[in-house]
């Protein structure tokens, strides 16, 4: 996500990246997307994201389905999406 990065990108430049990437995967494919959150103490101000952004949400309107967060810890995302059967 570099720092936030991914997440501040205007809407339709996210929705392009994860529509190719829907469109280059393999069947069964995944993608994933690894990202900061806030924190509290030193860094916790760090990194900032738009009000309300979601990955998930990103990765479903995409076309990915199922869509899970597979784990938060130590400040950090693992959102996962995969490309059904076309």
């Amino acid at each position: 996500d570099t720092r936030g990065t991914f997440a501040r990108l205007p809407e339709a430049d996210r929705r392009a990246a994860l529509g190719e990437a829907l469109r280059v995967l393999r069947s069964g494919g995944r993608v994933e997307l690894v990202e900061r959150v806030s924190v509290k103490g030193l860094l916790g101000g760090h990194i900032t994201r738009p009000e309300g952004y979601a990955a998930e949400q990103d990765i479903a309107t995409a076309g990915f389905k199922p869509v899970r967060m597979l784990a938060e810890k130590d400040g950090v995302r693992f959102v996962e999406g995969l490309k059904g059967a076309a």
